[in-house]
């Protein structure tokens, strides 16, 4: 059920996203690749720090889901 939730979602965002062009003159300005990387490094940076704020199982889950991240969008974070 959680897939079929998922998908309703995506959908309703998609038309929600194409109407929002449409009709309201949303103009969408692409974020330059290389302000991407250096806004993930920035931010990985701080996560590290706060990360001691957090269990050792959430941590290890976090670590975790940002590897499968990065195997699935290779190029689009900063290396470890």
């Amino acid at each position: 059920m959680e897939a079929e939730v998922t998908k309703q979602v995506r959908d309703d965002n998609e038309r929600a996203f194409e109407q929002l062009q449409k009709k309201n003159g949303l103009i969408v300005v692409p974020t330059p690749v290389e302000m991407q990387r250096d806004v993930a490094k920035r931010v990985l940076a701080i996560a590290d720090k706060a990360n001691a704020q957090f269990s050792k199982e959430f941590q290890v889950e976090v670590v975790k889901l940002l590897e499968e991240y990065r195997k699935a969008h290779p190029g689009e974070l900063p290396g470890k």
